[in-house]
C-alpha cells in the first residue's frame, strides 16, 4: 500500500479501496442524438462503423448508457447500446465480476 507524511492521502486511498459491492445499484439514461451525428462516412473510409451504439426509439436517434454503481457510488461498469436496447437486455453484463448480495433496480431490470 502507499504510505505517505500526509493523512489526508491515506484516508483517501483507504476511502477509495474500502468499496461496498455488497449492495450493487443499476439504471440507464437515454441520450437524444443530433440528426447529423450518425451514420457520417470519415475521409477514406468505406463504409460507416458497426458499432455506433445509436439506436431508434420513440425519441428519434438515441444512445442509452446504462451504469452499474456499488453502495458507496463507486462506478463498476458502464455500457453503452442503441435507444431502443431493453435495460433488462444489459443486467447480467452491468454484473459482470460482481457478486452482489443485493441489485437495486428499477422495474426496466425486472424479468422472469
Amino acid at each position: 500500500m502507499y504510505t505517505s507524511k500526509r493523512p489526508y492521502w491515506q484516508k483517501i486511498f483507504k476511502d477509495l479501496a474500502d468499496r461496498d459491492i455488497k449492495t450493487l445499484l443499476i439504471d440507464s439514461t437515454a441520450i437524444r442524438v443530433h440528426q447529423h451525428g450518425a451514420g457520417a462516412l470519415k475521409k477514406g473510409a468505406e463504409s460507416k462503423p458497426a458499432d455506433e451504439t445509436i439506436g431508434r426509439s420513440k425519441g428519434g436517434l438515441t444512445t442509452k448508457t446504462h451504469l452499474s454503481t456499488d453502495g458507496k457510488g463507486g462506478i463498476q461498469q458502464i455500457v453503452l447500446s442503441g435507444g431502443q436496447t431493453a435495460d433488462v437486455r444489459l443486467s447480467l453484463e452491468l454484473m459482470h465480476s460482481v457478486k452482489p448480495d443485493k441489485v437495486i433496480a428499477d422495474k426496466a431490470y425486472d424479468a422472469d
